[in-house]
């Protein structure tokens, strides 16, 4: 946690004498998606989570703005049991750090892009009744591409719609199924993350200097 804040804080600082600082939060819309064409892989459905955080911008050039988010973000998926049609969910809870570039196309709208670094802070599958907390089978790192657009609503505040798609596997699933051959064989089937994000932001304090 002390490492991601000084890298929002202290590296951005080094290139920028004044910046604002804003908090922001909203929802995620998340799901899993795979290459996999097997009928035997986990159907996962998209879900709604939360997340919220902090940021820091830094006016670059005329028009351009870097931005800094520490960002807590719950991602997952639903699935649901192919025997009795059960849903589940799988919540995979992220500590994200994230630089972007926003560019102001007119006084109302920016255009955004950039990239997320997330840390996975601990997953939670819930089933029916039963509830397994486990970060040991996934990957702790995960790190994807944002690409976004920011509506100015006023002087403070804006909403930012992003959409994310991870370039990470989280974790992966065995498949089982049979071949051409009548072969039983078994396949390994890779995930990633994937979501829309919609986001309210508002500075707080503007036009700080270090």
């Amino acid at each position: 946690m002390k490492i991601l804040i000084l890298i929002i804080y202290v590296f951005p600082s080094i290139a920028f004498s004044q910046y604002d600082f804003g908090l922001k939060a909203g929802m995620n819309g998340v799901d899993l998606i795979n290459k996999s064409t097997y009928e035997n892989s986990t159907d996962y459905k998209p879900k709604l989570a939360f997340n919220g955080g902090i940021y820091l911008s830094f006016n670059f050039i005329d028009k351009l703005n870097i931005l800094g988010e520490l960002v807590y973000s719950n991602k997952g998926a639903r699935y649901s049991d192919e025997n009795n049609g059960s849903l589940g969910t799988l919540n995979l809870n992220y500590l994200n750090l994230s630089y972007l570039a926003s560019y102001q196309i007119n006084k109302d709208f920016d255009m955004q892009a950039g990239l997320e670094f997330g840390y996975l802070i601990n997953t939670v599958s819930k089933f029916e009744n039963v509830t397994v907390s486990d970060y040991r089978s996934y990957d702790n790192f995960d790190f994807g591409l944002i690409t976004g657009v920011k509506y100015h609503l006023f002087d403070n505040a804006s909403l930012d719609l992003r959409y994310i798609i991870g370039l990470i596997r989280p974790f992966s699933d065995e498949v089982l199924f049979t071949n051409d051959e009548g072969v039983f064989r078994s396949e390994t089937v890779y995930y990633r993350n994937h979501l829309i994000q919609l986001n309210f932001s508002y500075i707080l304090l503007r036009g700080l200097k270090l």
